[in-house]
């Protein structure tokens, strides 16, 4: 086996291995140190080359997985052959051990269906994985058959040792202990229960267990040394031992060990030979019964292995292993069942026996024939299939992985050698350029940024801070203390990195940094590049930008998609031989789909999709609709490149476009949650609809500048509709009222000309919509154009005299100009429905100040402190605002006059 695997094992860095290559590279800041077994096999690969250390990987898990193998042999050939009275009539060695001429092939059967069941083949061509554990796992196994042979003491030595290393690796061992304590109780009987026995075990058990301390160790001594040990200890104890246990799904584990532990259950009993009925028939049923068993369970590992419905590797969807323990219990499970099967009704009985017992009859010889002839289809028929299904598919997890290298290679290309900020939400595809470049030699002098990492995790950036001390990260630091970093606070941190370095995305993003930044794409990779003070929108691509880019999708379409896409086919479509399909049809055997080539596939989707809308904002249609076709055959389920694709048909054919006002969210989203993770996942929209829709989005999660771009977009588009210019106009009066880094950035006298303007682009759609007139005078009264807002304000009311906000702007207007007379009209109409609204006071109070009325003046400021602090109970415990100063200033003031 061990062959197969060396011919067919990863020799470079695949999304499978990256974070064991980084981890020994060192170029990430969460090593694997949850693993500190793993960690000390591995430890030696650190001597080696970069560019060696996958390909050393690869062979070292190859190596296990032979291991593996070997221990798997050797425990099915010491399983015991006298459970049953049938097996104890014809097995005759003193160990119970399978003797006969046949008893090779148990062993052997069972190690090629472990060996080439998929899941175990492809943990056993690289990234070492749970191939550690599954290691320890089989010789704890094999220890306890050993032991049950020879009775040799050193072998329960060894048990209790990598029984504690075993659950030092892995949370799954500390599930297994009880069962092994149980098996081992079971073997040793009373003898387990003496004291020296206990001790001893307990102590070796402990020495084991000391490892899990090397994770905790390397953390804090390295990455979290702010922390300290035990801190880092409880953590990782918790959350990487204790909580994966305690959250494993009942009904998950139930169906899983109906072809892992149930059978070893049968394996470990030995059946007497009579159940209380001494009679023929009693025994033809209890004998039968047993028979029955063996068979189910033979059959059901069988299925297993070959990938059926309940398997673990469709049944474990989103779980974080492979469940390679659970197969590997199958196959011993399989080997028994075998040997079982061989000897029961393949052997004869001992000639030892009295003749009467040795006596066949003539339909249980046909049986016994029958039955071995069944077990030898299924022992030449299981591996052929295993081979015909699997090796097709590690011919597609090969090119995959052909794909992803390539997918790295350009973006190596595309990234500045020096002095660079390289950012990404996607961590694996960050880890897998980062460790690229680092065998390369060429990452010494890039930063490397994991923005989720960024915006949750301060100790994160005083790492990054310790190994790249050249970027300055600590001054950037020097006024964001908080524990966690505010989205705030990272912004900062980027724009002091950007005054002296290059920053770069690799892929499409969005969110609160792209209030203060835009992307230019640079084919895989996208530059961040800061707005300059005065710009609101980011800037068209120039025409250089144009042609370098279309120049490398162009050949990116040629030569790399469709090794990409024929891989997405091959993973999502059945294309095995028919005589192979029948096969799993009959034995219902479901359809596997690739979804590391899907994310491939979806990536590349969605930064073509991102290069459509760009070519389209651009007018070049034609190559749009290209880039748009070529994201959907990638990937199908790409709502953004449907949705933008049959626009871009309507364009061309010059088509109207229905455009609908008032979308409903959940209608657009289709399968996603929402429109965050339809962003991310299949790039941006250039659909009218859609546009609208994701920019009051934007706007909602106060980013402001994103939905105005996005809008801006829409009312090139559709020059029809009154509601878009108005949603802009009302933006641009929104961000100076509500927290946004834009209101330190953006001039906000050009932000409320633009929502004037946009108010009269709205209104020359629709003359007399109050909406918009609102919003125009709003915008007049932040500029100081008071008559001109007046002017606005009288259309609204004289449309909507009820319109109660309008009269209060105008009263206020009117104040500003002092017109004092028609300003307290409009107060006093608004009084008559809102007694308690204080702003109505502090105008009647100013009014009456400035006509002279002291009495009128200090009711009306009485009045207004009464409902302001009824208004806002906390307020009284706070330092008064300045117009409250001042409210108070003149009460005293006209008080001490009055008297």
């Amino acid at each position: 086996m061990f062959v197969f695997y060396f011919l067919t094992l990863h020799r470079g860095i695949t999304p499978l291995n990256v974070a064991r290559v980084a981890d020994i590279d060192g170029v990430t800041f969460t090593p694997l140190v949850t693993t500190p077994v793993t960690f000390l096999v591995t430890y030696p690969l650190h001597w080696l080359p970069a560019t060696l250390a996958p390909l050393a990987l690869s062979v070292l898990t190859a190596i296990g997985a032979a291991l593996t193998l070997v221990f798997l042999a050797r425990s099915v050939a010491l399983l015991p052959h006298d459970r049953t009275h049938d097996q104890r009539l014809r097995e005759n060695s003193p160990a119970k051990t399978l003797s006969n001429s046949t008893a090779w092939i148990p062993p052997l059967f069972a190690v090629v269906v472990c060996g080439l069941q998929m899941t175990f083949w492809e943990n056993a061509l690289g990234g070492l994985g749970e191939m550690v554990d599954l290691v320890i796992f089989s010789f704890v196994i094999r220890c306890l058959l050993e032991y049950r042979m020879s009775r040799r003491e050193c072998w329960l030595a060894r048990f209790a040792l990598f029984c504690g290393l075993g659950m030092a690796n892995s949370y799954a061992m500390i599930g297994y202990f009880p069962l092994f304590l149980f098996a081992l109780v079971w073997i040793m009987g009373v003898a387990a229960f003496s004291p020296r026995f206990m001790v001893e075990t307990a102590v070796l058990i402990s020495i084991g267990l000391v490892f899990v301390f090397l994770g905790p160790l390397r953390m804090s001594v390295g990455h979290l040394s702010n922390l300290g040990f035990w801190p880092v200890l409880k953590y990782l104890g918790y959350n990487y031992y204790i909580k994966p246990l305690t959250h494993f799904p009942r009904s998950f584990f139930a169906l899983l060990a109906l072809t892992s532990l149930i059978p070893m259950l049968l394996i470990g009993i030995r059946w007497a030979s009579f159940f209380g009925d001494r009679s023929l028939l009693g025994v033809f049923i209890a004998t039968a019964a047993l028979h029955i068993v063996h068979g189910v369970f033979f059959l059901a590992c069988l299925w297993s292995a070959l990938d059926s419905a309940f398997s673990p590797r469709h049944q474990g969807t989103g779980m974080a292993n492979s469940f390679l323990t659970i197969y590997y219990l199958g196959a011993l499970s399989v080997g028994y069942m075998t040997g079982y099967f061989l000897l029961v009704f393949g052997t004869r009985i001992s000639p030892t026996l009295p003749r009467a017992m040795q006596r066949i009859a003539p339909p249980m010889r046909a049986v016994n024939l029958g039955v071995t002839v069944l077990v030898w289809i299924m022992i030449i028929l299981v591996p052929v299939v295993l081979l015909a299904k699997n090796l097709p598919r590690l011919e597609l997890v090969r090119h995959r992985n052909q794909g992803f290298d390539t997918l790295i290679s350009r973006m190596e290309e595309s990234v500045p050698k020096q002095g660079a900020v390289i950012l990404s939400d996607d961590p694996a595809r960050l880890l897998l350029l980062q460790t690229k470049l680092h065998q390369h030699g060429g990452d010494s002098d890039l930063l490397f940024i994991n923005t989720l990492s960024l915006g949750s995790d301060r100790l994160y950036v005083e790492f990054l801070n310790r190994t790249h001390p050249n970027f300055s990260l600590a001054e950037s630091l020097a006024d964001t203390n908080a524990p966690i970093p505010s989205s705030l606070g990272t912004t900062r941190l980027l724009e002091r990195l950007s005054e002296h370095h290059s920053i770069y995305y690799l892929h499409p993003s969005f969110g609160y940094y792209f209030e203060q930044f835009y992307l230019q794409p640079h084919g895989l990779v996208y530059q961040v590049r800061p707005y300059a003070t005065n710009e609101w929108l980011a800037p068209p691509l120039t025409g250089e930008q144009i042609t370098e880019n279309q120049r490398f999708w162009e050949s990116s379409i040629s030569n790399d998609l469709p090794a990409v896409l024929k891989t997405v086919e091959s993973g999502t479509n059945n294309t095995n031989p028919r005589l192979l399909k029948q096969f799993e049809k009959l034995a219902k055997l479901p359809d596997e789909t690739d979804w590391l080539a899907i994310t491939l596939a979806s990536d590349y989707s969605r930064d073509l999709d991102y290069w459509g809308v760009e070519l389209e904002k651009s007018g070049r249609l034609g190559e749009a609709a290209r880039c748009f076709e070529e994201a959907r055959n990638l990937y199908a389920d790409n709502r953004a490149a449907e949705a933008n694709l049959n626009y871009n048909k309507k364009l061309r054919d010059g088509k109207p476009v229905a455009f609908d006002s008032s979308p409903k969210l959940e209608d657009q989203l289709g399968k996603y949650r929402n429109v965050t993770q339809l962003l991310r996942l299949d790039g941006p929209f250039d659909e009218p609809n859609y546009c609208f829709t994701v920019g009051l989005t934007f706007a909602g999660n106060r980013e402001y500048r994103q939905g105005l771009q996005l809008l801006e977009r829409v009312r090139q588009e559709v020059t029809n509709n009154p509601v878009v210019p108005l949603q802009i106009a009302q933006l641009y009066i929104w961000i100076p009222s509500h927290l946004s880094t834009l209101t330190t950035l953006l001039p906000l006298a050009e932000g409320y000309s633009n929502s004037v303007a946009y108010a009269a682009d709205a209104l020359r759609i629709s003359p007399n919509m109050p909406e918009a007139l609102s919003i125009k005078a709003v915008g007049h009264m932040q500029l100081g154009q008071y008559d001109d807002a007046v002017a606005s304000l009288d259309k609204v009311i004289n449309l909507q005299p009820t319109n109660y906000p309008a009269v209060l702007n105008r009263a206020i207007a009117n104040l500003k100009t002092d017109h004092l007379d028609a300003a307290k009209a409009d107060y006093e109409t608004v009084l008559k429905v809102a007694p308690q609204a204080y702003q109505i006071f502090y105008g009647l109070g100013e009014i009456a100040y400035r006509q002279k009325d002291t009495p009128a003046t200090i009711r009306n400021y009485q009045s207004y402190l009464t409902n302001y602090y009824q208004r806002f109970p906390a307020a009284a415990k706070l330092p008064d605002t300045a117009e409250i100063k001042m409210i108070h200033e003149r009460l005293e003031e006209l008080k001490a006059g009055a008297h």
